[in-house]
């Protein structure tokens, strides 16, 4: 996750605003969610998107293994939210994810197991980018030959 001090101002905005939170509102409602533990649920993972926490393409999953929301319902709001929220702050929201590779995760594990391992494979990708791989077969030493 993406330490809070690097989320663009516009995000946090975004985060802390009430129209946020009412659009939240309104798209369950609007797609019949009326319990209040899933509508949390679902402005959790909202805020772990916005936050740097849950890469977007993954939102849709999370409400179906975490929330225990149908697939289609759970594409639906996941692309209500894009459209209507993420749109708004699409440049932000690339600014705290860049072009990293998507990470996909087993949707038959348990929800606490899977953002584990979310957590180590987006470590594991920071450190290959890091500290790349140098080719065996290059010889970076050479020395003058008498």
């Amino acid at each position: 996750m993406v330490k809070f001090e690097q989320i663009p101002e516009k995000i946090i905005e975004v985060i802390s605003s009430k129209e946020t939170s009412s659009l939240i509102s309104d798209i369950c409602t609007k797609n019949n969610i009326t319990d209040e533990e899933k509508i949390e649920g679902i402005a959790y993972q909202i805020g772990l998107t916005l936050s740097g926490g849950l890469p977007s393409d993954l939102l849709a999953s999370s409400f179906t293994k975490i929330l225990d929301i149908e697939d289609d319902l759970a594409n639906k709001i996941a692309k209500e939210i894009e459209n209507s929220l993420f749109f708004q702050i699409k440049n932000e929201l690339s600014e705290i994810y860049g072009n990293e590779p998507t990470i996909k995760i087993d949707p038959r594990k348990d929800p606490e197991i899977q953002t584990e391992e979310l957590l180590n494979q987006k470590e594991e990708m920071s450190f290959q980018k890091e500290n790349p791989i140098k080719s065996i077969n290059k010889d970076d030493y050479r020395e003058k030959l008498e």
